[in-house]
């Protein structure tokens, strides 16, 4: 039997989120692990194959880079599975079911090797687009590409004190105000974190050629650390967009530090929609990706 490491990418608006559901699909649409799993067994392992996942993303939530890994037995007595076939067929399975998922690398680890506790950081990504009009944003101001992909917010927008900001949320802090409680038994009650944030002016997906691009400005909010907390990036983007929008201030970001609790979220601020963050990269060791 040997263990694999399997990278994949997905865009999250038709998936009920990561976990695997229960009893059914929720809101008629399928959860990533679920569908990954049914492409594992597909390779038909001697063994009952169950992945085990890195990091849970919500509904809407998009994947650039997630992982998971899973034990396979090969059916045939003296043969093993080899990462390249696995990643063909877990490919052709993936495109045959019609879902947005991709897997992109396969290796195979050592039976040590655990695609969470192993991981060296986790970086996020969530894209915020300005409009130029000060008018409620619908769907007719919103670039097709760009549909469930992306924040749209209207001015006004202070991009010094979205730095500000971000430099406020960077190094060792107790994140406890930042998180909401979760059903997943592994959520840890560590709340102290080293994050790194970060603000990059960037592009729409197809600005280059669309014209109703014209008049959006988009930045992408960066976050790196070992380990995030339930909703935390998107609570902590909340509090950026809200003191960069004069909603709220950086005084109020030393205070949900300084009297950190689950219940001193601000009432008035709502934590912004899954479809705008990018789970983008898990970084491991270069040593437990070579095969043993």
């Amino acid at each position: 039997m040997r263990r694999f490491l399997i990278r994949f990418a997905y865009i999250g608006s038709r998936f009920c989120g990561l976990q695997r559901q229960p009893n059914s699909t929720a809101n008629n649409y399928p959860s990533v692990q679920g569908i990954l799993e049914n492409a594992v067994r597909r390779l038909y392992p001697k063994n009952d194959a169950v992945i085990t996942t890195s990091s849970r993303t919500d509904k809407g939530v998009h994947a650039l880079m997630n992982t998971s890994h899973v034990d396979l037995e090969h059916p045939k007595e003296g043969h093993e599975y080899d990462s390249e076939w696995i990643k063909e067929q877990l490919n052709r399975s993936l495109r045959n079911s019609g879902h947005d998922m991709i897997v992109t690398d396969v290796f195979h680890v050592n039976s040590e090797f655990h695609c969470r506790f192993s991981a060296v950081s986790r970086s996020y990504v969530y894209r915020i687009a300005l409009t130029d009009s000060t008018d409620d944003v619908n769907h007719t101001r919103i670039p097709i590409a760009e549909l469930d992909r992306c924040y749209f917010i209207r001015p006004p927008l202070c991009e010094a004190s979205l730095h500000e900001a971000a430099h406020l949320l960077s190094g060792l802090r107790d994140f406890k105000c930042f998180t909401s409680k979760s059903n997943d038994e592994n959520q840890t009650k560590d709340t102290l974190r080293i994050v790194e944030v970060r603000v990059c002016s960037s592009s729409g997906f197809m600005s280059a050629v669309d014209q109703s691009y014209e008049g959006i400005s988009f930045y992408d909010l960066h976050f790196k650390s070992r380990g995030f907390l339930y909703n935390q990036v998107r609570r902590m983007t909340s509090v950026m967009l809200a003191t960069a929008q004069g909603r709220s201030s950086l005084a109020d970001i030393y205070y949900l530090f300084d009297c950190a609790s689950e219940n001193n979220w601000p009432s008035h601020l709502t934590m912004v929609p899954a479809h705008g963050l990018y789970l983008r990269q898990i970084e491991y060791k270069e040593s437990d990706l070579l095969p043993p």
